[in-house]
C-alpha cells in the first residue's frame, strides 16, 4: 500500500475521525458508489490488471461508478490498495460538489466523524473533477448523500 500524496485530499480529516468509522469499508445507507473518471479507471486497471474491470460500471462516456462488495470498496484490503492513485471522489470525501439552482458549490457533509473545521486543501481535487462536474453532481448518481446535511463552503466557478 502506497501512501504518497497525503496532502492532496482529506487524509488528515479522515485520520482524525472521532467515531473511527472507515467509510471505505462501510458504505451502508449513507454513501453512494465512488465516481471515477476514465483516466482514473485506466490508472487503476493499469496497476491491478483487467481482472478489476468488473468493478467499474459506466455512468456515461466520461465517468464510471466503482461498485462496492457488501458495502466495502473492492480496492480496500487492510488499507487502500490504490491510495496513491485513488479517485478524486475518494480524495474529496467528506467534502463534495453539489449543483444547487444551476450553480456549483464545494460542500462538507455534517457527518458524525466530528470535524467542523475546514482545514484541508481540496482545491486541487476540485480542479480534477471540473471536466466531469455535470456528471459528478448528477442527483441520480448521488441518491444517498442527497439526504445528508451539509454546509456550503464556497461556490465553484467554472
Amino acid at each position: 500500500m502506497k501512501r504518497k500524496n497525503i496532502s492532496s485530499g482529506t487524509y488528515n480529516h479522515c485520520s482524525n475521525c472521532k467515531i473511527k468509522k472507515n467509510c471505505c469499508c462501510d458504505f451502508d445507507d449513507e454513501i453512494d458508489n465512488i465516481v471515477t473518471t476514465v483516466a482514473e479507471k485506466e490508472k487503476i486497471i493499469g496497476r491491478l490488471g483487467t481482472s478489476v474491470e468488473k468493478y467499474f460500471r459506466p455512468i456515461n462516456e466520461e465517468a464510471f461508478n466503482i461498485l462496492n462488495i457488501d458495502s466495502v470498496c473492492p480496492f480496500y484490503k487492510n488499507g487502500c490498495s490504490i491510495y496513491d492513485i485513488r479517485p478524486s471522489d475518494c480524495k474529496l470525501f467528506p467534502y463534495d460538489l453539489k449543483e444547487i439552482d444551476g450553480k456549483y458549490f464545494l460542500i462538507k457533509y455534517n457527518l458524525p466523524c466530528g470535524s467542523k473545521n475546514v482545514n484541508e486543501n481540496v482545491d486541487a481535487v476540485v480542479k480534477e473533477l471540473l471536466p466531469i462536474i455535470t456528471t459528478y453532481t448528477d442527483k441520480k448518481i448521488e441518491e444517498k448523500v442527497n439526504n445528508l446535511p451539509f454546509d456550503i463552503i464556497k461556490e465553484i466557478k467554472i
